[in-house]
C-alpha cells in the first residue's frame, strides 16, 4: 500500500495506547469515559481509531505537477454542470485549452486529468459526492441545498496537562446522534439528535434541530470518504519520484570521441560536416533559469562558430569535448515527472502504483535494515461509520454563527490556520456549510487547506554529483516538489541547517451556499476573507460547523451533563411556578430566589469562558507549529560541497 511517513517523537506525542479499552456514556451504567473511569490523557492504538492532526498524521509530499493537476480538477468540478460536460467533447476541448495554459499540465498530465474527471463525474452522478485534493487525505464536497445558535465548549474538571495535547480546563460538549436500523431510509443513514445541542433549546428551535439532523445525515456519507487510519492513505499518489530527470541528456562519451577524431583531421568533407554539427550544438539557447554568474559563463568565452580557434581575454581555446560539456550544462533543464510514466492510469485506479519515475536510494534502505515503504501497491479501504457504530451512535459538536458586515466594516480578513488540536476532544473530522448568505461576494468564506507532508532526504537522488551544476544542488528538487525556494529544504546557514516546516499548501475550495465541505482533522484549514457585494448595504453569511468525535471513543456529552444556561434552568424550574396564584408574598419569593442563586452559567460567564477557550486553543496550536518537523536535506546535501552555492 502507499505508506505514509511515520511521525517523529511518536512515543512522546502519540502513544500506541492500550488496546481493547471500553467506553460507555449510555447512562445504563456508571460513566466510563476519559476523565471518569479512564484517565483523561488516553489514546487508543492507531489501528483502533481514526487519525487526528496532533503529531499523528503526515502524508508524502506531492510533486508540483500532481498538485497542479489537483488544483485544475478542483476548478473544473467547482463549475455548474461539470459532470455532464465531462462526457461532451466540445466542452472537454475547452478544458484542454485551459489546462494547456499551465506549463505544468503537459499532454500526459491532461490525458490523466481527462480520464480522472470522467470517473469523478460518474461517481458524482451515483453518489452526489465530489472528492477534491484527494491524495492520502481528502476533502469531500456535497451540494445538499439549505440546512437550517452557537454551540459552546462544555466545562469539565481539571486534570494533569500532558504534552500540550490535553486541556486542563475545557472540552467540547457534543450532542448524541442516534443511528439505528429503524431510522434507515432507502439504504442511506437516517439520524436523530437524541440529546440537546449545547446552547440550543430543543423546543424553541425544533425546526433548526431538523435542519441540523439533515446536515449530519449528509455529512456521514462525506465522513466515510475522508476519515483515515494512521499511515494508511485513501488515494494513491499519481506521480512518484526520488530524483530529477534532465533534458537534453549529457553528451555520450563515444560521440565526444568521434568529434575529437573527426575534427582532428582538420580538413575534408567529414570534417566540415562534423564542424557544422558541432556549431549547431554550441549555438543552442542557454537555459534562462540558469545562474549567469556561474563559472560556466564567467570562465568560458561566448559560444560562437569560431569558439574552437579563437583566443581572446580567456587566453585559451576550448577543445570539442570541453565545449560540448560546458554547453550542455548551460542548456540543460530539469523535467517535472510525468504521470503515466511509472504506472498507467488504469493501474493507478487499481492501486498498482509501486513504480517510480526516478528510483530512490535502495542502498539506504538496505543499510538501515528496513523495508521499502514503496515496494507494495496501495491498499484501498472503506469506512462505514453508520453501520459499524450504529449501536452506540455518533457524538457531534455543533457550532452555529454568522459573519456580519456593514458599509462601515465591509471586510473580514481571512483567519489564521486552524486545527482542532486538543486530544481530549477526539475530533477527527469536520463539516462546514454556509446555509444562507446575503449581499456578500461569491468568494467570501472560501476554505483553504494545507497538510503535513514529508520527504525522506536519504531516499532521494540529488546534488552536484547527479548533474545539478550550475544550479544550487537543491533547486531541482525544490521545484519539482512545489517549493518556492530551495531554502525551504535547507536554510543555507550551514550544512546542517533545517529548512521550513513540513507543510504543503493544497489549495482553496469555494463554499457556495448549501455546499457541505467535509475534511479530516489531519488537515489544517483557514477561512478566506469576507467582503460585501454591494458596499452600500449590510451583508451576512451564516455558518454551521459539525465536529465529529472519533466514534471509537465515547466522551462526556449532553446526555450526561444538564443544560448549563441559567435561563434554561429558570424556565424549567423556578420560572414555571405561579407564585401569585399560590399567594406568596413578593418579598418571600425574592428571598427564595436569592437562596437558590444562579448556580448555572450566566451569559456573562459564558462569554468569559468562550474567550478563555479561544485563547487556550490558539496557544495549543502554537505548540503544534513549534513542534512541527522541518525539512532538512542538509546532512545529505548534494553528495558534495554546497558552500559556493549559498547566497
Amino acid at each position: 500500500m502507499t505508506s505514509q511517513v511515520p511521525r517523529l517523537d511518536q512515543s512522546e506525542w502519540c502513544a500506541n495506547g492500550e488496546p481493547g479499552l471500553e467506553f460507555d456514556n449510555s447512562g445504563k451504567r456508571s460513566l466510563l469515559v476519559p476523565g471518569i473511569g479512564h484517565p483523561i490523557p488516553i489514546e487508543l492504538p492507531s489501528a483502533e481509531r481514526f487519525a487526528h492532526g496532533f503529531k499523528d498524521w503526515a502524508q508524502n509530499r506531492l510533486s508540483a505537477r500532481e498538485m497542479e493537476m489537483l488544483r485544475f480538477m478542483n476548478r473544473i468540478t467547482d463549475r455548474p454542470g461539470w459532470f455532464e460536460e465531462a462526457h461532451h467533447l466540445s466542452r472537454t476541448v475547452l478544458w484542454a485549452e485551459e489546462a494547456a495554459r499551465s506549463h505544468l499540465i503537459s499532454a500526459a498530465a491532461w490525458d490523466w486529468c481527462y480520464k480522472e474527471l470522467r470517473d469523478k463525474a460518474e461517481y458524482y452522478q451515483k453518489t452526489g459526492l465530489t472528492l477534491v485534493f484527494d491524495s492520502s487525505s481528502r476533502i469531500c464536497n456535497l451540494n445538499c441545498g439549505r440546512c437550517g445558535r452557537r454551540g459552546s465548549g462544555g466545562i469539565l474538571s481539571s486534570w494533569e496537562e500532558r504534552g500540550g495535547r490535553f486541556s486542563p480546563e475545557y472540552q467540547w460538549l457534543p450532542c448524541e446522534v442516534d443511528i439505528k436500523q429503524e431510522f434507515f431510509s432507502n439504504g442511506k443513514p437516517k439520524v436523530r439528535i437524541s440529546s440537546y445541542i449545547n446552547n440550543l433549546h430543543p423546543r424553541h428551535h425544533a425546526s433548526l434541530y431538523d435542519s441540523i439532523e439533515k446536515c449530519v445525515e449528509a455529512s456521514i456519507r462525506s465522513w466515510n470518504e475522508i476519515l483515515t487510519y494512521r499511515y494508511r492513505g485513501r488515494t494513491p499518489e499519481r506521480i512518484r519520484t526520488f530524483g530529477v530527470q534532465w533534458s537534453p541528456p549529457p553528451p555520450d562519451s563515444e560521440d565526444l570521441d568521434d568529434f575529437e577524431s573527426m575534427l582532428g583531421q582538420g580538413q575534408g568533407g567529414l570534417y566540415t560536416e562534423t564542424k557544422q554539427r558541432l556549431d549547431r550544438l554550441l549555438q543552442r539557447p542557454d537555459n534562462s533559469r540558469a545562474p549567469s554568474e556561474s563559472r560556466l559563463w564567467t570562465s568560458y568565452p561566448p559560444f560562437g562558430p569560431d569558439l574552437l580557434v579563437r583566443r581572446d581575454r580567456y587566453c585559451y581555446a576550448l577543445n570539442p569535448t570541453e565545449a560540448l560539456v560546458a554547453k550542455h550544462h548551460r542548456t540543460k533543464r530539469w523535467l517535472h515527472p510525468e504521470p503515466g510514466t511509472a504506472f498507467s492510469y488504469e493501474d493507478w485506479r487499481k492501486g498498482k502504483n509501486n513504480g517510480c519515475v526516478v528510483p530512490g536510494h535502495a542502498g539506504y534502505l538496505h543499510a538501515k535494515k528496513v523495508d521499502d515503504p514503496f515496494k507494495e501497491d496501495h491498499e484501498f479501504y472503506t469506512v462505514d461509520i453508520e453501520e459499524r457504530f450504529a449501536d452506540n451512535g455518533l457524538q457531534v459538536v455543533v457550532e452555529i454563527g454568522s459573519v456580519d458586515l456593514t458599509p462601515d466594516d465591509p471586510h473580514r480578513s481571512r483567519s489564521e490556520w486552524q486545527l482542532s488540536v486538543l486530544s481530549n476532544d477526539h475530533n477527527v473530522a469536520k463539516t462546514i456549510v454556509y446555509p444562507a448568505s446575503e449581499n456578500v461576494s461569491s468568494h467570501s468564506g472560501s476554505l483553504s487547506f494545507r497538510v503535513e507532508a514529508h520527504l525522506d532526504p536519504p531516499m532521494h537522488v540529488y546534488g552536484i554529483n547527479t548533474g545539478s551544476d550550475p544550479f544550487h544542488p537543491l533547486d531541482p528538487l525544490a521545484d519539482i516538489y512545489d517549493f518556492e525556494s530551495h531554502l525551504e529544504l535547507n536554510s543555507g546557514e550551514c550544512m546542517n541547517s533545517p529548512g521550513g516546516p513540513m507543510l504543503q499548501f493544497l489549495g482553496t475550495v469555494a463554499a457556495p451556499d448549501g455546499r457541505l465541505i467535509a475534511f479530516p482533522n489531519s488537515m489544517q484549514h483557514r477561512t478566506e476573507e469576507f467582503s460585501l457585494l454591494d458596499p452600500t448595504r449590510p451583508g451576512r453569511r451564516r455558518w454551521l460547523k459539525l465536529h465529529l468525535v472519533d466514534p471509537h471513543y465515547r466522551i462526556c456529552s449532553t446526555r450526561n451533563v444538564p443544560p448549563q444556561q441559567f435561563d434554561r434552568w429558570y424556565e424549567a424550574g423556578f420560572g414555571r411556578i405561579d407564585w401569585e396564584a399560590r399567594q406568596m408574598p413578593t418579598e418571600l419569593v425574592q428571598e427564595i430566589e436569592a437562596m437558590v442563586g444562579e448556580f448555572a452559567i450566566t451569559a456573562e460567564e459564558a462569554e468569559k469562558i468562550k474567550e478563555r477557550i479561544r485563547t487556550e486553543r490558539e496557544d495549543r496550536f502554537e505548540i503544534v507549529m513549534e513542534n512541527m518537523p522541518l525539512y532538512c536535506f542538509a546532512d545529505y546535501a548534494a553528495d558534495g560541497d554546497v558552500s559556493r552555492y549559498r547566497p
